[in-house]
C-alpha cells in the first residue's frame, strides 16, 4: 500500500497524468448530466455508442497483437 501511495504521489508531478484525471472526471460529469436530462432509453443508446466507440478504438491496437499470438507470425 505504501508503494502504491508513493507512486500515486509521484504521478501527480506528471502533467499528462493530471490532465488525464481531469478529463476523466469532466467526461463522467458530462455523462451523468446527460443521464439526468434524457430518457433512460436514449441514455442507454448514447452509453452503448460510447462503449462501442471505445471497443473499436481498442481493437485497432489489439487486433495486430492478437493476430501475432494466434498465428505466431
Amino acid at each position: 500500500m505504501k508503494q502504491w501511495l508513493s507512486e500515486f504521489r509521484a504521478s501527480w508531478r506528471d502533467k499528462n497524468f493530471v490532465c488525464a484525471i481531469l478529463t476523466f472526471i469532466l467526461a463522467y460529469i458530462i455523462i451523468a448530466g446527460i443521464g439526468l436530462l434524457l430518457s433512460p432509453q436514449l441514455y442507454t443508446i448514447i452509453i452503448s455508442a460510447i462503449a462501442g466507440w471505445q471497443v473499436a478504438s481498442w481493437s485497432t491496437r489489439l487486433a495486430p497483437k492478437i493476430k501475432q499470438r494466434l498465428f505466431k507470425l
